[in-house]
């Protein structure tokens, strides 16, 4: 569905942020229709879909395949000061490392 209305891009794009950098799983439907809606594509339209099966399989590859376009093979590490180092690249965890970093 993404692809065809030339949004596949931009979906694959959304789905790695959400599951590397939000730690959000994406297999749900929910979740799914969510990240479809952020990028403009109708959510109900989405969920119907994939309760469906219509396009279930090719958007759950899509999730799953996002890692492997991007070439991901682990989660990225922040060495912070040569001394800290964050594994847990959320934004939250990283803003707070900063902040911290900034009182010293």
């Amino acid at each position: 569905m993404k692809k065809d209305i030339g949004k596949g891009k931009e979906f694959k794009d959304k789905l790695f942020k959400l599951y590397h950098w939000d730690k959000i799983k994406v297999s749900t439907i929910e979740i799914l229709s969510a990240a479809a809606g952020s990028i403009g594509i109708e959510p109900k339209i989405m969920e119907g879909q994939l309760k469906s099966g219509t396009k279930r399989e090719v958007v759950l590859k899509s999730a799953s395949g996002a890692s492997r376009q991007y070439s991901v093979n682990s989660t990225p590490t922040v060495i912070f000061d040569n001394q800290i180092k964050a594994t847990d690249n959320s934004i939250p965890n990283l803003e707070k490392i900063i902040e911290s970093l900034l009182k010293m």
